[in-house]
C-alpha cells in the first residue's frame, strides 16, 4: 500500500522565499529523493510505502546578494 505524509516546520529566524523538501527511506544508504518545494510551512509527500521509516529534509532557501542559498 502507498500512503502519504504532511509535514510541518517552524520558519527560520532568518526568512525564506521557498522551502526544498527531500525524503529517504532510514534503512537507505541512497541520497535523498526530491519531493518539491513550496511557499508554505507544510508540504505532503505522496507514495510512501507502508511500514517504512523515512528521514525527511527540510531546507528553506533565501536570496542573497549571490543568489539563492540553500
Amino acid at each position: 500500500t502507498i500512503s502519504s505524509i504532511t509535514v510541518t516546520w517552524n520558519a527560520p529566524l532568518s526568512g525564506a522565499q521557498y522551502y526544498n523538501i527531500y525524503y529517504k527511506p532510514t534503512s537507505s544508504s541512497i541520497d535523498p529523493v526530491y519531493a518539491g518545494s513550496t511557499t508554505s510551512k507544510y508540504y505532503t509527500i505522496q507514495k510512501l510505502l507502508d511500514d517504512t521509516d523515512y528521514n525527511i529534509y527540510v531546507y528553506p532557501v533565501k536570496k542573497s546578494a549571490a543568489g539563492y542559498e540553500q
